[in-house]
């Protein structure tokens, strides 16, 4: 998940200011904590009691298929087709979470 802190830093993910669920977002990207459980064993999640960490896993999944579909792309180009479709998939994914 501190991959998605570099992103952020970065400007390579941004949040939107109209964003439905973006202070539930900011919330819980500030909630999340990492537990070691063993060597190089990381767990993430928000582990407070009431707090919830769904919409940052949201977004993680959505980014993971954004980096997954550009490198298909970069080895594939056909792929993409002309209207660049294959790069929908993850505003798909934010809309089924109720991100968008």
């Amino acid at each position: 998940m501190t991959w998605l802190q570099v992103l952020l830093q970065r400007g390579q993910l941004q949040i939107a200011v109209a964003l439905k669920w973006r202070m539930a977002l900011m919330e819980e990207m500030r909630a999340m904590e990492v537990k070691t459980t063993g060597p190089g064993r990381e767990k993430y999640g928000a582990w407070r009691e009431g707090a919830h960490d769904d919409l940052v896993f949201a977004v993680a999944l959505a980014c993971l298929a954004a980096k997954a579909a550009r490198a298909a792309k970069s080895a594939n180009p056909e792929m993409a087709g002309g209207d660049g479709g294959y790069f929908q998939a993850p505003r798909s994914v934010l809309g089924l979470y109720g991100l968008l």
